[in-house]
Parts: C-alpha cells; sequence; structure tokens
C-alpha cells in the first residue's frame, strides 16, 4: 500500500424520518445525535455516534444491524441524523477507518485504536459538522504486539 490523499464532499443531513430519501449510492455513513432548533425543520449537530460505509447508504439507515442501538444511544429530547459521503471505488474501507481513528466516535469503539493502513489524509468538504476538514492518519503498530498507540 501507499500513503493516499481522499477528497470526500459531505452531504446531509437527513432526519431519521427522513432517510429513505438518502441516495441509495455507495459511501460512508456519519450517524448523528441531533437536536431540533425550536418548531423548525432545522436541526443542530450534537455529537457524532457512528460511523459506516456501504455499498448503498439508504438501506444501511434503515437496516443496519445496529440501529436500534443507534436509537437506545440518543439521549431523551435528541434525535437521530445522518449525513453521507458518496465514495464509489475500493478504498471506502480504508476511508471508514481513517475518520473512525481521527473522530473516535462512541459506537466505533473497536475501531477507533487501530489503522491498519499507510498513512491516509482526508480532506473533507460540504456538510462535514463534526469532523475535521483535513487530516492525516498512519498505521498503528500491529495488534500481536498490544502496543497499541494512537497516533495522529
Amino acid at each position: 500500500m501507499a500513503e493516499l490523499t481522499f477528497r470526500i464532499r459531505i452531504e446531509g443531513f437527513w432526519r431519521v424520518q427522513d432517510r429513505l430519501s438518502i441516495p441509495p449510492d455507495p459511501g460512508i455513513l456519519f450517524v448523528y445525535e441531533t437536536s431540533r432548533l425550536d418548531d423548525t425543520d432545522s436541526i443542530f449537530i450534537d455529537r457524532l455516534i457512528y460511523i459506516d460505509e456501504s455499498e448503498d447508504l439508504r438501506t444501511e439507515t434503515i437496516n443496519h444491524e445496529l440501529y436500534r442501538d443507534w436509537l437506545r444511544f440518543i439521549r431523551e429530547g435528541y434525535e437521530l441524523s445522518f449525513s453521507i459521503g458518496r465514495i464509489m471505488h475500493q478504498h471506502r474501507m480504508r476511508i471508514k477507518r481513517a475518520y473512525i481513528h481521527r473522530h473516535r466516535p462512541p459506537m466505533n469503539h473497536d475501531l477507533a485504536n487501530s489503522f491498519p493502513f499507510d498513512s491516509t489524509t482526508i480532506i473533507s468538504t460540504g456538510m462535514h459538522a463534526l469532523l475535521s476538514p483535513h487530516f492525516t492518519v498512519h498505521r498503528t503498530p500491529d495488534a500481536e504486539n498490544g502496543k497499541w498507540k494512537k497516533i495522529l
């Protein structure tokens, strides 16, 4: 593998009840806890709770195995919302892992401390609330030596 840079345009935000309008395209899914501003359709992005990748982002928001866990994770008075980054190529997993390693969403705790790829730079544009617009992550030591460490 080699060092790579990716530009990801983040689109969103979709409230949980609007998820059928998410495109059925491949890409990265960002799951947020949000709150509504007054009685409008505007939302405030409170925290990033989960990141995943999928061949079909719409279906992922409807049929994800952790969907009920996402809902249980949301605090009372808040709601679930989504944003996406459409990615058609084979590096989707690498990009997902880079976002997880950098942002450490609480529901991705099992993947947050390791990054098994060469140095990866992500440049996020668009609706990238709570996401670093530009960052680089580096390969972490392998799991066999038990010396996981954060390298940013």
